[in-house]
């Protein structure tokens, strides 16, 4: 994350492309095959780290939720329709690689009426890092990483500023709690 404007993107293959999984790291290595989305970061209300539940393939295997705002969920509801099948990628910033690529699934495009998961071969700590990665550009502010520190208290320590005002966004260890605390200059 240190050096990224955080600026949470959902973005979509072009429509002429083919999609299929051998075409994984063609796509995921070429920024130019995306297209914007009218679904952003601001659109998520939060981002949390669950378990897979009885009924599903890998029951217990981590899974990144997304947790949209009502107008968020039929946004991002219509683009899951449009996609059935293919990609929708997560991006930060316009020149990186997406921070996630889930393909989706028929079920999920029949319509958002829970809050979707990312699933994926994910160990806790991967899942843990990707949640952190979309909460970052889920910020309600463009957010700039000037520095990230490890202590005793907290994971991450991301410095952001907007305007004249700069502020600490704090990660905690279990990621489940978000503390945003303004510093007087």
């Amino acid at each position: 994350l240190i050096g990224q404007t955080a600026q949470l993107k959902f973005k979509q293959l072009k429509p002429e492309l083919e999609w299929d999984q051998s075409k994984f790291q063609e796509y995921y290595f070429n920024p130019t095959v995306w297209e914007d989305t009218n679904v952003t970061g601001a659109d998520l209300k939060g981002v949390d780290v669950v378990f897979s539940q009885s009924g599903t393939i890998n029951v217990g295997q981590p899974q990144i939720q997304l947790r949209f705002s009502s107008e968020g969920r039929k946004k991002f509801s219509e683009l899951a329709k449009q996609n059935i099948d293919r990609p929708i990628a997560l991006f930060l910033s316009e020149d990186s690689f997406p921070l996630s690529m889930p393909e989706v699934s028929p079920d999920l495009a029949q319509g958002v009426i829970d809050d979707p998961v990312i699933s994926g071969n994910f160990d806790i700590k991967t899942a843990q890092a990707l949640s952190l990665q979309i909460r970052a550009g889920a910020l309600p502010v463009p957010v700039e990483i000037l520095e990230q520190k490890m202590n005793l208290n907290c994971s991450f320590l991301i410095v952001v500023r907007k305007k004249n005002a700069t502020k600490i966004v704090q990660f905690f260890n279990d990621l489940r709690c978000l503390k945003i605390q303004e510093i007087k200059q």
